[in-house]
């Protein structure tokens, strides 16, 4: 299976500072024994599996866990979880410009 997308983190000056491969997830697809939240429609979901490879400009490194990724392109936040199998472990909130699908 392909990653459909690369995603790429972008400083104020459109320096790229961090990429990486991700597949995109059908909204209804479900990651963890908790119900399901109500997305958006316009909400791109993307799931990084453990060990896929963030390239960072300060360094490269596997992701230790699962990562499932929230974008939308009209929202100044990207939200991202990360699960260890099934148990949601921590969740972390980006301040980003409006994502950019293309």
């Amino acid at each position: 299976m392909q990653p459909d997308f690369r995603v790429e983190s972008r400083s104020y000056d459109q320096l790229v500072r961090g990429s990486w491969q991700a597949y995109r997830l059908h909204e209804k697809t479900q990651l963890s024994d908790e119900l399901l939240a109500e997305v958006s429609g316009d909400c791109i979901q993307l799931w990084l599996p453990a060990g896929t490879l963030m390239h960072w400009s300060t360094r490269t490194y596997p992701l230790a866990y699962n990562c499932l990724q929230f974008f939308w392109p009209q929202r100044w936040y990207m939200l991202s979880a990360f699960y260890e199998d099934r148990i949601l472990k921590h969740t972390y909130a980006s301040i980003i410009q409006p994502a950019s699908i293309g």
